[in-house]
This record gives structure tokens, C-alpha cells and sequence, in this order.
């Protein structure tokens, strides 16, 4: 079949055409078009037919061999003609593909077809799509950060399912870790626990075990939720599962994490801010600023500390500077 044949008018093309692809079997249709030319021009002749050609042309996108942006935007103009189970497996290739190798200017068709992924896919097989193993680590920040801004039904699934997006990402810990991506992921480990509050709570042992390691990267977000989350377990007696990093060699395993998160944030460069916004909530503060002047360059550390709570919002800013210049006085005298 040559679909360029100047023998032929329109009609008479795409009447042969409709009827070769509606008896060919699935797989020989992948055969037809695996061949991108001519893939490229069988989607071209269906396009112009919409919605007549609608079933032939998914069918063609599902087995075809287009570029993932061209995919993704015939994909698009054919899905509202679609039946369901049609629908659905259209949707499924384009996000398979989307989601793995798309570029960036492709995020908008990417939104939409997460927003509609809820009738089709759940929670697990949407974070195993967005965190592929062979992806970009910018088509993964973009992906999480697409998962974070989803709608409700959408979001409210991946939140339920904290623990398999966190492993995922960390399992990525020798890649460059965007801001982008730490401050979505952190947003989605902050809001799980009204959702799933012990997926949050186990997420956050492997995340912080993660984050307070990678002091050469933008995620003391990460500490900021999680340290909380985990400090609050210790305290309560229990351990965070996830924690391989701490090596808790005191009793007081409160001590031993006030140590582990000082000692991170002395030897990276952080925000010194996220320090006191990640320990605030576990009501020692105070303890932390006395571990955090045993150190070596503890005392200088306070001191920009000090400085930087001018960053604060207002109504705390007098109240640390009061607990830090408390501290400082009591270390000198």
C-alpha cells in the first residue's frame, strides 16, 4: 500500500486504508507500522478524518512506532472520540512513553492524562510509570512534581502510597536531585499522614535515612518533614523502620538522632534555617542549639544561624533569636 500513490483521490486512499487496517490482525498492524514514515503517514490520513477514523487511528497509535510528542498529541485530539476499553489502553501507552522519555513542553498533555488516569490505573502503577529506572532524572522531577500538583483523586492515591514513590526516588540516590523534585516529593511526604499516616510514618525513616546523607544535595526539605515524623517515633519509644544510617550507639536514641541532624547540617550547605524548621516541632530546640555548640564550628554556625532566622515569619523571629542568643550566653560563660 502506498499511501502517496497520485493514482488514488482521498476518499478512495483512506477507504483502502480503513479497510486494510480494520482486517489486520494486532500483530499485523505492529508489523504495518513499526516502518515511523509510514506510521507517520497513516496517522496523518486518520487525523483528517476525526472522528470517523478514531477507533483505526488509536489502534495505530497503540502500535506504532511515532515519536513520544507526536503520540502524545494525536493521542490527545482522538481520546474524547473513544470507547473505554479503548480509551484506556490509548491512555496507557501514551503515559507508558510520556511519562518515561516526553520533554518538558510535552508536561501539559502529561497533566491531562494523569488527571484522567484515575478511571484506568491505580496508585502503584502510576508512581512505577512516573519513577521508570531508564528515565532523565529531569523527566522524573518533572514527573513527581506533575503527581503533586494532580487532582485530588489522583494525589490522594499517591499519598496513600508514600512508601513506593519515596524507595523509588531513593533508589535513584546517585542521580542530581533537583530542587524541583525535593520540595514536590517533601509537599507529598508533609501531606500523606492524613491519608496513611503509617505509610508516612515509614516513608519518613527511609527518607530521612536518606537525606541526611546526601549533605552535597538541595534536600533538607526532606529533613524538615521527616525529622519530626521520626523524632516523635523515638520518643515514643519505637524505631522508624527505614533508618539504616543511624547507628544508634547511646540509649536515648532522641540523643543520637539531635546528633546525627546537627552533624549533617554542619557539614553541608543548607539553609541553617532548616535546621530550626525541622526541629521546632519536636519541642527540643533547645537541646539541639546545646549539642549544635559542642561541635567544632558549632558556635559560628549558631551565629549565621542567628542572622538567618531573619528569614523566619516575624512572630517567631524575636522568640529564637531569644533562645539562641540564651544558649550562646550560657556556652560562653
Amino acid at each position: 500500500m502506498h499511501l502517496g500513490s497520485s493514482g488514488l483521490g482521498d476518499r478512495r486512499r483512506l477507504r483502502l486504508l480503513n479497510t486494510v487496517l480494520s482486517r489486520a490482525s494486532e500483530r499485523d498492524l505492529q508489523s504495518l507500522v513499526q516502518d515511523e514514515p509510514l506510521s507517520e503517514k497513516i496517522v496523518e490520513a486518520l487525523v483528517g478524518e476525526l472522528p470517523l477514523t478514531a477507533a483505526q487511528l488509536a489502534r495505530v497509535l497503540i502500535s506504532g512506532n511515532l515519536p513520544v510528542g507526536r503520540l502524545l498529541r494525536n493521542g490527545c485530539r482522538v481520546l474524547p472520540s473513544l470507547e473505554p476499553e479503548l480509551k484506556a489502553e490509548l491512555a496507557l501507552r501514551m503515559l507508558t512513553l510520556g511519562l518515561s522519555s516526553a520533554s518538558s513542553s510535552e508536561n501539559s498533555a502529561l497533566e491531562e492524562l494523569i488527571s484522567e488516569s484515575v478511571s484506568f490505573l491505580d496508585p502503584h502503577r502510576l508512581i512505577a510509570l512516573a519513577i521508570p529506572w531508564d528515565a532523565t532524572q529531569k523527566r522524573v522531577s518533572d514527573n513527581v512534581v506533575l503527581l503533586e500538583s494532580a487532582k485530588l483523586g489522583v494525589r490522594t492515591g499517591v499519598l496513600a502510597d508514600i512508601e513506593e514513590l519515596s524507595n523509588r526516588l531513593i533508589a535513584r540516590r546517585h542521580d542530581t536531585i533537583p530542587s524541583e523534585l525535593v520540595l514536590s516529593w517533601s509537599h507529598l511526604l508533609a501531606d500523606s499522614g492524613a491519608i496513611n499516616q503509617r505509610a508516612q510514618t515509614n516513608a519518613a525513616g527511609a527518607v530521612l535515612s536518606f537525606a541526611i546523607e546526601e549533605r552535597s544535595k538541595p534536600v533538607s526539605p526532606l529533613i524538615v518533614v521527616a525529622f519530626p515524623i521520626v523524632y516523635a517515633e523515638l520518643r515514643s519509644g519505637k524505631e522508624a523502620p527505614g533508618l539504616f544510617s543511624f547507628f544508634f550507639v547511646d540509649w536515648d536514641r532522641c540523643k543520637t538522632a539531635r546528633k546525627n541532624i546537627v552533624q549533617a547540617f554542619l557539614s553541608s550547605n543548607w539553609p541553617t534555617t532548616d535546621l530550626i524548621r525541622a526541629v521546632q516541632p519536636t519541642g527540643d530546640l533547645r537541646r539541639v542549639l546545646d549539642r549544635l555548640l559542642r561541635e567544632p564550628n558549632g558556635d559560628s554556625f549558631m551565629r549565621r544561624l542567628r542572622r538567618d532566622v531573619s528569614q523566619l515569619p516575624a512572630r517567631e523571629q524575636k522568640r529564637l533569636k531569644a533562645a539562641i542568643d540564651e544558649a550562646l550566653d550560657e556556652h560562653e560563660a
